[in-house]
């Protein structure tokens, strides 16, 4: 077989510095626009994109030249110098380091929209470390400290 065939999904999750709520109701949009026109232009399909203050949640399809790394850290570079130079009372603001990323099966697709879509209501009653703790439970990762402190 000559060409080449992938099916790439990953829910990403990462976290403002220090968890600051900078992400505020006006910024939000306008972020999350901003990184979807970042994801078309590296050719990566961005198919969904939610999240809270201190947080954003993707779910993207990574081209198979790309890795995990790579994407996210063009993702958390370009957003951050794009929030500094275009909000100045975000001087401030950083990514905090690292991220999550998690595969997601086409008979998980519907759920991991919805859940990332649902963001501002899910976390009315979860918090991010919670619901952090719940993602490497279910995807059995081997990250037991964080998991046996919640």
């Amino acid at each position: 077989m000559a060409d080449t065939y992938t099916c790439l999904r990953f829910h990403f999750v990462f976290n403002t510095k220090n968890r600051f709520p900078f992400i505020d109701t006006p910024v939000e949009a306008a972020l999350h626009k901003f990184i979807g026109q970042l994801a078309v232009d590296i050719e990566v399909k961005l198919l969904v994109i939610g999240g809270v203050a201190d947080h954003v949640h993707m779910l993207a399809a990574l081209p198979p030249t790309m890795s995990v790394s790579a994407f996210i850290k063009r993702i958390k570079g370009a957003s951050s110098v794009w929030l500094k130079n275009n909000f100045p009372a975000y001087g401030g603001f950083s990514w905090q380091e690292g991220y999550s990323a998690f595969t997601v099966s086409s008979s998980m697709m519907e759920t991991t929209l919805c859940y990332i879509l649902n963001q501002h209501e899910h976390h009315k009653t979860q918090t991010p470390e919670h619901e952090l703790c719940e993602f490497i439970k279910k995807h059995e990762t081997d990250d037991a400290k964080l998991v046996r402190e919640h």
